[in-house]
């Protein structure tokens, strides 16, 4: 059994194997800690996983951790929180989290932000960030989950904006409402269908909706459609 403080909340986990321990060392807290909550995998929840990942192989310590970020993010929207699949850039008074499917090029596009704007843009997450609604607050944090490049860090940022990439020819970057912004959203997060599950998630994420504006852009991966978003969601 370790702890690990993510968010500001304190999470049991109870691993089998040294992977996720290690993978989760800049959350390590010490011991003497009585956490929110605890995970753990079992077997067949880890052989389930393995069966279930199709587009690559994974360890049995990938497995376990695979599982265990879901049993946490199942327990999030008690403490007004999600897991949502994005990658999150910190640039300049800005935080932005970038929404897409697998291998729409999120993360590739994070980098682009780096790139342009150098040392005044950094990634907090690279695939997993945890956003806690809390109260006129939304802040997204780094989590250990940050895809295969790995791109965390440890700390939380006021979320400016969420972006839904669209791979396109031409640059261009829309507002959108809140029945198009749930639409999109559901697909990325990770939330149990449970009634009680469901209608916490609902209520949070209406929430969301009044207090972070979302964008859709469609463009290639390119310098111009950074300076368009920044341009853009920067007007508010």
């Amino acid at each position: 059994m370790f702890y690990i403080k993510v968010a500001g909340m304190t999470i049991g986990i109870d691993a089998t194997f040294p992977y996720i321990r290690t993978l989760c060392e800049p959350y390590l807290i010490p011991e003497e800690t009585v956490p929110l909550f605890t995970v753990d995998a079992t077997e067949s929840e880890r052989a389930c996983m393995t069966r279930s990942v199709t587009w690559k192989q994974i360890s049995p310590g990938e497995a376990e951790s695979m599982v265990i970020m879901r049993k946490i993010a199942l327990q999030l929207p008690c403490y007004d929180g999600f897991l949502f699949h994005a990658s999150v850039v910190q640039c300049r008074n800005m935080a932005i989290a970038f929404s897409a499917p697998r291998g729409t090029g999120k993360t590739t596009h994070a980098l682009l932000w780096v790139d342009t704007f150098r040392n005044e843009a950094r990634i907090v997450n690279g695939d997993k960030p945890l956003i806690r609604v809390e109260n006129k607050l939304v802040t997204a944090y780094g989590t250990p989950w940050s895809g295969k490049e790995g791109y965390n860090e440890n700390f939380g940022v006021s979320l400016t904006a969420i972006c839904f990439l669209e791979q396109g020819q031409q640059v261009s970057i829309r507002k959108i409402g809140s029945e198009e912004y749930i639409r999109r959203l559901l697909p990325q997060t990770y939330f149990s269908t449970d009634r009680e599950s469901l209608d916490k998630c609902g209520k949070l994420f209406a929430r969301l909706c009044t207090l972070v504006p979302a964008y859709v852009l469609s463009a290639t991966i390119s310098q111009e459609a950074v300076r368009k978003a920044y341009d853009e969601i920067s007007k508010g």
